[in-house]
């Protein structure tokens, strides 16, 4: 299980009740170079076999610690998993399942394998909002419920403060539809390029798409990029 965050480059380390933990503590706005690695406790790696991946290794997630450190029962700490999920299944079409992994007969005779080999495939192609985005995403989801239900957020469900994303596409389509999954606000930045499907798809989910051009002010780096820093930095 993971028992706590500790910085790579300076040292300092956070707790794993600790609501909100993104980065290092010591990280400012003129020396950035801080990351968090998580700390582990050792035991035998044992998942169990439930089709939501988030509950066959829940015990070894950060997210599960953090829940049961700020005092989330076990049961609790399952049913916001599985409502969740639920949730994102609703609007996605599909939940989050553990993706098949199986050898392809066909390439394997082609590039000459016998049959103790083989090539194998693990078939990422049908997961949520289309790509596998959404499952990096949905351990930082579930951490911010776990806060809200616990009562160590610096909010409640009626005055959730927005989300913001940065992306032209894939990452932008995941985060808005968690988002909608839960009813969350999401302020998603998008470049001028963006397609009219990307476009579409955002609108159907409800995010509030902002277009970043550049502006002759900006400092160099990606213009969502930018736009996403400032979001963050207003709550």
């Amino acid at each position: 299980m993971v028992t706590g965050l500790v910085c790579a480059v300076c040292g300092t380390a956070v707790p794993i009740s600790q609501a909100l933990s993104w980065k290092c503590p010591l990280a400012s706005d003129v020396d950035t170079h801080h990351v968090l690695h998580f700390e582990n406790s050792v035991e035998p790696f044992r998942p169990n076999d439930d089709s939501n991946p988030y509950l066959a290794f829940r015990k070894y997630l950060a997210v599960d610690s953090f829940g049961a450190a700020i005092g989330l029962s076990e049961a609790e700490r399952i049913r916001i998993i599985q409502e969740t999920n639920e949730a994102v299944a609703s609007i996605a079409g599909t939940g989050f399942l553990r993706t098949p992994l199986y050898r392809s007969s066909e390439l394997s005779d082609a590039l000459g394998f016998t049959a103790e080999g083989g090539v194998w495939i693990k078939d990422e192609t049908h997961n949520v909002a289309g790509s596998h985005k959404a499952r990096h995403l949905f351990t930082e989801l579930l951490h911010l419920l776990f806060a809200e239900a616990a009562g160590v957020a610096p909010w409640t469900v009626s005055t959730r403060p927005p989300l913001a994303i940065a992306s032209c596409g894939n990452a932008a389509i995941a985060a808005s539809t968690l988002a909608a999954a839960v009813q969350w606000p999401i302020y998603v930045h998008v470049p001028p390029a963006a397609t009219a499907e990307v476009l579409t798809a955002l609108a159907e989910l409800d995010a509030d798409v902002r277009v970043c051009a550049r502006l002759p002010e900006d400092e160099a780096g990606d213009p969502c990029v930018l736009r996403f820093r400032e979001a963050v930095a207003n709550g």
